[in-house]
């Protein structure tokens, strides 16, 4: 259970990663923004 909770972290971590450089990069680029995709 306890690696469950640390396996939970990282993908939460991970994810709000993606999502700040999705935002910080596609939106300038594209001028909307969208996650996922190259």
């Amino acid at each position: 259970m306890r690696s469950f909770s640390k396996y939970q972290f990282h993908l939460i971590s991970i994810g709000i990663i993606a999502l700040v450089i999705g935002f910080l990069f596609h939106k300038p680029l594209t001028g909307e923004y969208r996650f996922g995709g190259p």
